[in-house]
């Protein structure tokens, strides 16, 4: 589920908007129907898991702007596994399960997440994020 519909439009005609994704890894997917991709909203209710990966623009204040994060959440099935991989404050992870009593766990940012990365070559980590 994606706001952005030109990802939605990339994912469902096979291509990847990704670049480290290949079409070839993306179109089998889509073609079998494993892969689908919508900005609908009401899929967050038919789904098993939701995975948050969205931006969390600096505030005038230098905090995060969870504002996406929070609605995400609050319109999962409170059956549905949340996990949050979007930068959010410390004490976010607490506040949401707090304040919409959803399953909800924080993992930390990909280390190499950019192609450029020291840690994205596995070789390069000394230690193991689970």
């Amino acid at each position: 589920m994606d706001v952005d519909r030109r990802k939605v439009e990339s994912l469902t005609a096979g291509q990847s908007y990704i670049p480290d994704v290949p079409d070839d890894d993306v179109a089998p997917h889509v073609k079998t129907g494993r892969l689908t991709a919508t900005s609908d909203y009401d899929v967050l209710g038919e789904v098993d898991a939701i995975f948050i990966c969205v931006p969390t623009p600096s505030l005038p204040g230098g905090q995060c702007d969870t504002g996406i994060v929070e609605d995400l959440v609050a319109r999962a099935n409170p059956r549905v596994a949340i996990v949050c991989n979007s930068t959010v404050a410390i004490t976010t992870t607490e506040r949401l399960i707090h304040t919409y009593q959803k399953p909800l766990v924080f993992v930390p940012e990909y280390a190499g997440e950019s192609t450029d990365h020291p840690y994205r070559d596995p070789s390069n980590r000394r230690f193991f994020i689970f």
